[in-house]
């Protein structure tokens, strides 16, 4: 990776650190929310051959950032916001919903990876 790659993705790491900051707690925004789950399916279009699953647990004191990294090493600014997916279900107050994202990153090639994933959100 040179170095201008390099500090570019420096730079995005620490914006996205920060932002995850502001985001604030669930708790704080969302009270009446006791958990999320989000199970994913991350595929890559070059390199992989197989989808590779992933879980992530949102409790009450984690952060409100709907975030999730791009697995590829070089993709910059990438990655998968279910901050509207994730926000939309809270504010109907639905149990789970399922989709599919790209990733939107500079990386080694156009729609390098993708998600598909399910939402589950338990309600107090």
């Amino acid at each position: 990776m040179n170095k201008v790659i390099s500090s570019k993705k420096l730079a995005v790491k620490k914006e996205r650190q920060q932002q995850k900051l502001d985001s604030g707690y669930i708790s704080t925004h969302y009270p009446n929310v006791e958990g999320i789950v989000i199970n994913m399916m991350y595929s890559q279009t070059t390199g992989l051959n197989k989808s590779l699953p992933r879980t992530i647990n949102i409790a009450p004191d984690s952060y409100a950032y709907f975030r999730v990294e791009c697995l590829i090493k070089d993709c910059i600014e990438g990655g998968f916001d279910l901050t509207q997916p994730i926000t939309k279900m809270i504010s109907k107050r639905s149990k789970t919903s399922k989709g599919e994202l790209v990733c939107e990153g500079e990386g080694s090639s156009e729609r390098h990876s993708s998600i598909t994933y399910e939402v589950a959100i338990q309600y107090s």
